[in-house]
């Protein structure tokens, strides 16, 4: 994992566990000062990595992972 995306993998972490929701991807790009692309970059990355999952078609539905 990049360091971008331990950041990530950490604010997404926090936000969850603060409001008992995912972040949007435009709420992580606001946070990491990055662009709304990027954001969704490095969320599928973290996919890839097996480190979050979404469920499909549905909203701020990304969850971490419990290895």
């Amino acid at each position: 994992m990049t360091l971008k995306q331990k950041k990530v993998y950490d604010f997404i972490k926090k936000f969850i566990d603060k409001n008992g929701y995912s972040p949007s991807h435009q709420e992580i790009a606001a946070a990491m000062s990055i662009t709304e692309p990027t954001a969704r970059s490095h969320v599928l990355s973290l996919i890839r990595r097996k480190q979050i999952e979404m469920i499909p078609g549905t909203a701020r539905s990304i969850q971490i992972v419990n290895v």
